[in-house]
């Protein structure tokens, strides 16, 4: 799939076990050798948020997030999660302000998707471009050695 990060290519994933929503994996050309037992990957595990990638909204950083991840992992190989199952009607609001007006905890994504996703895919240990500490802990206790 060609885009104004690069070309990569594309795989769905349907989440049979809590919800029947698709997830999207973006797979950029790995550079490294994936037969290396010193095979990571960057990966970046998006959250969806049409408000911030598609209208740009001043209210949230997601959409210039998901170009970064874009542009880093089409520079470096890697590859993109797009879980689909946490997401809420926003309002423009990120996730924090989001979930607590809706009444759920401050940051209530679950990352068991995102493990499946890279264990089909044959990956055992990521480096992951995140810029939120509590979510990297949460992320590295659920998937893998990162």
């Amino acid at each position: 799939m060609p885009t104004i990060h690069g070309k990569f290519c594309t795989r769905v994933y349907s989440d049979l076990v809590k919800t029947s929503v698709q997830h999207v994996v973006i797979i950029a050309t790995f550079h490294d050798d994936r037969s290396s037992s010193n095979f990571s990957p960057y990966v970046r595990i998006h959250s969806e948020c049409l408000t911030g990638e598609i209208f740009d909204c001043l209210k949230c950083d997601y959409g210039p997030q998901l170009n970064a991840a874009l542009d880093k992992i089409n520079e470096v190989g890697g590859l993109l999660i797009y879980p689909r199952d946490h997401m809420k009607d926003k309002n423009g609001l990120d996730t924090v302000a989001a979930n607590i007006a809706f009444g759920f905890p401050a940051d209530d994504r679950k990352y068991d998707a995102a493990a499946a996703i890279l264990n089909d895919l044959g990956i055992v240990s990521i480096r992951l471009l995140i810029n939120n500490s509590d979510k990297k802990l949460s992320v590295k206790n659920t998937i893998i050695k990162s």
